[in-house]
């Protein structure tokens, strides 16, 4: 008994043993190649893989995929493999390579292609010669003159066959772009100007015949999509490019790092899917080309004959949480990033957003701890935008701060009718062009009971909102919790008010240490509009604000009352933003709550400490200094 019993202890012994020889191997690095490889290698240097479908599931905790430069024609590649938190899994670029996993047709690409036959010469309407049953929506860009142009993605065959270039409730051709005919399964394509775009003297590719044209043509779908077993995955220096979708995270994905890349798809560049965490984008490069010739309406009303340019750099579905976006640039897309459902613990910062003609953020008002800091929004249509989505389970745990946000330049937001008169809200004699604001703010009836904002150290630059708002920074948010808005540069270079609507009523809001200017000699409209709410009074100028009973009453609620530490100059700001060392932006600042996070202990206003040396000779300045 005692010696089976020794027999037995020893057998369990060497299983032990054995389940410990057993576990993980020790990391690897294999090897692919676009050209050379063959999946059926051993992944060496020598036999490298061939195909990312085929590397990727073969890949342990630890191990890293090298690939070599070039191009790996693939879509619809999942990664479903896991890594761990201190051996995470790597897909990288080749040391002084470049590789880019393209999910796009090979077709169109090439100028002398007979990938296309006339459907109507006058026209210039074209279709492929070959059916694609299963392309669905279709995207494409156009690369011309060293140049890359987004191509209309006409969801309707009719708007882009049609003869009609203005606007109507029926089919509307809006300039040079391609459409899938569900009947035929070809993809057809006008590369024709739109009257709009020739009209406004729009710098953009002329009327091409697609057999002599360089075309990058793709469907729906994802490129790369990291199934609900991705985790702890380091996606880096590999680019991704050509379907509607760039890159895709599935619900259950986490732990995932993509740097160093740039991404380049149709609707939406990087979609993230409800339930998704954990996920960081460092250095991502995202530079679509929405043409700037496209009218919102165009987009987002009427018939919508664009309506499949509205989509955002990154889509963040539903309660996505822990997602972080820094070091990045995002250049030419619709909107920049859509979280508009119940996201928490958004990240946003240290990023350049340039002509984006939607919003560059658009947040669901029933998330929460969004901390959006020291970003470049220049030029854009809006920057931070509220969704309504519902009430916030955690209010005033929304943090903006040290950014930058320029919605001085008009963009395309009408387009002329039948009668020769603009739709949309341009202001009289821009043709359609119109300016919004830095803080906007949708579906109003779905705030349920709000949030607060925290808004300090920031630089604006608008114009006269279309909608009336002025800079939105002030339209009140979530009873119970404050909205703050401290040491901000606020620069209005048009006659209209700064600030609307702004209400003391149970204490809900703060204003102060603020700086305010109007680029305008003689301004006929107030500074601060309807302060109170709807009903309430106009103020010119502060100093008629800070002489009011309004200003007395909010005492009972802010002990200096507001906007005892703000002054009305001009900053003096430079070409990069920022103010001159001895203006009035330079000094100032009122002390800010300790919570806040991302204080930097300066004195100054404003997102960006003063430039040294003398003060800039502005004509703008100038100007401005003689109003109120």
């Amino acid at each position: 008994m005692r010696q089976r019993l020794g027999l037995a202890l020893a057998g369990i012994a060497w299983l032990l043993a054995a389940a410990g020889a057993a576990g993980p191997a020790a990391a690897t690095t294999y090897h692919a190649d676009p050209e050379r490889g063959d999946d059926a290698g051993e992944g060496t240097p020598a036999r490298p893989w061939r195909s990312l479908a085929a590397s990727i599931p073969r890949l342990r905790p630890g191990d890293s995929l090298v690939l070599r430069g070039g191009t790996y024609f693939e879509s619809g590649v999942r990664i479903d493999v896991a890594g761990l938190p201190d051996a995470p899994i790597e897909i990288r670029s080749h040391p002084g390579e470049v590789a880019v996993v393209d999910g796009g047709f090979r077709e169109f690409r090439r100028p002398g292609n007979a990938d296309w036959e006339v459907v109507d010469a006058d026209r210039g309407i074209y279709r492929s010669t070959r059916a694609y049953p299963r392309a669905r929506r279709v995207h494409a860009y156009l690369r011309h003159a060293g140049r890359s142009y987004h191509l209309v993605p006409y969801e309707r065959l009719g708007h882009l066959v049609t003869a009609n270039q203005r606007a109507s409730d029926g089919d509307v051709y809006v300039g040079q772009g391609l459409a899938w005919s569900p009947s035929d399964g070809r993809i057809y394509v006008r590369l024709v100007p739109g009257e709009l775009q020739e009209l406004l003297g729009y710098e953009g590719p002329p009327r091409l015949d697609p057999r002599d044209a360089e075309l990058s043509v793709f469907g729906d779908g994802a490129v790369v999509t990291f199934g609900p077993g991705a985790a702890h995955v380091v996606w880096d220096g590999v680019g991704v490019a050509h379907r509607n979708q760039a890159l895709e995270f599935a619900s259950a994905s986490h732990h995932v790092t993509v740097r160093n890349a740039a991404l380049l798809g149709g609707r939406t560049h990087v979609m993230i899917r409800d339930g998704a965490h954990d996920l960081l984008f460092d250095g991502v490069e995202i530079l679509d080309s929405v043409p700037r010739w496209i009218a919102w309406k165009d987009v987002k009303s009427a018939s919508k004959p664009a309506h499949g340019l509205q989509g955002a750099a990154f889509a963040i579905e539903g309660a996505s949480h822990h997602v972080e976006i820094r070091n990045s640039r995002i250049e030419g897309s619709f909107d920049a990033v859509d979280a508009t459902g119940s996201p928490h613990h958004l990240h946003v910062h240290h990023n350049v957003f340039r002509w984006i003609r939607d919003d560059v953020l658009q947040l669901g008002s029933s998330g929460h701890h969004y901390h959006v800091h020291h970003n470049l929004m220049a030029p854009v249509s809006k920057g931070v935008s509220a969704h309504g989505s519902g009430s916030a389970p955690q209010p005033g745990t929304f943090w903006i701060h040290h950014n930058v946000i320029d919605t001085s330049e008009p963009m395309q937001h009408g387009r002329l009718t039948p009668q020769g008169t603009w739709t949309g809200k341009g202001t009289p004699g821009s043709q359609g062009r119109a300016r919004i604001r830095p803080f906007g703010r949708h579906q109003g009836s779905g705030f349920g009971a709000g949030d607060a904002w925290k808004i300090y150290q920031n630089t604006l630059v608008f114009g006269r909102d279309a909608n009336g708002w002025g800079a939105g920074h002030a339209r009140p948010r979530r009873e119970g919790a404050v909205h703050e808005v401290y040491n901000n540069v606020f620069v209005q270079i048009e006659d209209h008010w700064i600030a609307r609507e702004a209400t003391s009523a149970g204490g809900a809001q703060i204003y102060d240490g603020n700086l305010y200017h109007r680029r305008v000699a003689k301004p006929s409209q107030p500074l601060f509009r309807r302060f109170g709410g709807a009903g309430g009074g106009d103020f010119a100028s502060l100093a008629e604000l800070l002489g009011s009973r309004f200003q007395a009453a909010t005492r009972s609620f802010y002990g200096p009352g507001w906007e005892s530490g703000s002054v009305q100059a001009d900053p003096l700001l430079d070409d990069h933003y920022r103010p001159a060392a001895d203006g009035p932006a330079a000094t100032g600042a009122v002390a800010l709550p300790r919570d806040f996070p991302g204080l930097d202990g300066g004195s100054y206003r404003g997102a960006l400490p003063p430039a040294a040396g003398p003060a800039p000779d502005r004509p703008s300045a100038a100007a401005g200094s003689a109003g109120p």
